[in-house]
């Protein structure tokens, strides 16, 4: 199987049909996807690494999300976008634990990120989480045609409603234009993520 592009032809669950194709707009870039099918449910994941180190946020993400809103499930007996919120949480937590415990051996990892899109369908209904610029959109069918709508925000300097949010956070002097493309410290355009410790905490950009 070619790793970078994957796919399924229209399979069942409970809530209906469902089918989908995986493919990497930078072959060999650190980006990873999962699909989980269950009787009664769907799982999706798409993690999108970037940074120095940009595979270790990213790997984090795919070995460990699935397991956590599992536990979630079986441990609330019910799930909610907010559940899946409290998860990519306590999943910054624990990654930070890691970045914390490699970072003077391993100074690159503080530099590691990645945006992340997650959706899970139960039944019929579907809950979405999202961090940084990966983004759900829905086709929509009228009249004939078809037209995407957005499902989840765009969390990017390049936004102007990011970029404002985050300079009201962090400052005047948070972000820069580089060639046309606003960035945070001259690099990170996404304004949310798992890791990129080195943008979030001081202790962790002093051995970056």
């Amino acid at each position: 199987m070619d790793k970078d592009i994957w796919n399924k032809e229209l399979g069942h669950f409970a809530g209906g049909s469902y089918s989908f194709a995986s493919v990497k707009g930078n072959i060999g870039a650190d980006t990873f996807s999962r699909v989980e099918i269950g009787r009664r449910s769907i799982f999706l994941g798409i993690y999108d690494g970037h940074g120095q180190c940009n595979s270790d946020a990213s790997k984090f993400v795919d070995q460990n999300l699935f397991d956590k809103i599992i536990e979630d499930i079986k441990r609330e007996n019910f799930f909610t976008e907010y559940t899946l919120s409290l998860c990519l949480n306590r999943l910054e937590s624990d990654y930070m634990n890691r970045v914390r415990a490699q970072m003077h051996q391993s100074p690159d990892i503080t530099a590691s990120g990645a945006s992340c899109l997650v959706a899970v369908v139960i039944g019929d209904t579907l809950y979405l989480g999202s961090l940084g610029d990966c983004v759900a959109i829905m086709g929509v069918e009228e009249r004939g045609s078809f037209r995407g709508n957005l499902l989840t925000p765009v969390e990017n300097v390049n936004v102007m409603t990011e970029r404002n949010k985050y300079l009201e956070d962090h400052g005047l002097n948070a972000i820069c234009e580089v060639d046309g493309v606003y960035k945070i410290k001259d690099n990170l355009e996404v304004t949310n993520s798992i890791g990129d410790a080195c943008y979030k905490f001081p202790e962790c950009a002093a051995v970056a």
